[in-house]
């Protein structure tokens, strides 16, 4: 599993973790917050995308990053109380990724693998998936519908600043 900034611990066994972490997220009282975390989804629930589109998705992207292969490789009875948060598709947030001169808007969505622990608590795995930035608009002359301009979304590593962020809305209740 991942490695870093991107794990916390609660004091609750996974599928109580889970609960309050829901809950958490569902009674986020920002709009700018309930567009970041909007769709929350389950593991197992017809939503939560399969693991070959996951894993397809993240080999366009040109990246199966250590800790998602180690994701898909865990049975689904491993992975009983993790999460899917997305956000709105067309919502886009700073986190200060350093791509040249250009600051551009980023949208990501995260999975959240409780790991139980011998103690009692759980530990929260958060990995990062489809992550994109918005670099502005582009003009297309052979664009979908015609030439116009079109927004100018490209495929991007993972932000350690998104995930710093989800962990502290997370562990504000959590504690």
């Amino acid at each position: 599993m991942p490695q870093g900034g991107d794990t916390f611990q609660v004091p609750y066994v996974p599928a109580d973790a889970r609960t309050r972490l829901l809950a958490r997220l569902t009674n986020l009282t920002n709009p700018a917050l309930r567009r970041r975390y909007r769709l929350l989804i389950e593991f197992g629930a017809p939503l939560f995308p399969p693991d070959e589109q996951i894993a397809l998705d993240a080999a366009q992207r040109g990246r199966l990053l250590d800790g998602l292969q180690r994701w898909l490789h865990l049975p689904p009875a491993k992975r009983q109380f993790d999460l899917l948060i997305l956000p709105d598709v067309d919502y886009f947030w700073p986190a200060n990724l350093q791509l040249g001169s250009n600051q551009p808007l980023y949208s990501t969505a995260f999975i959240l693998h409780m790991e139980p622990s011998m103690d009692g608590k759980t530990t929260v795995h958060m990995l990062q998936i489809n992550s994109t930035a918005r670099f502005g608009k582009r003009f297309d002359l052979l664009g979908r519908t015609g030439p116009k301009f079109y927004w100018d979304d490209r495929p991007v590593p993972p932000s350690p600043q998104a995930a710093r962020e989800l962990i502290e809305h997370l562990t504000g209740a959590s504690r």
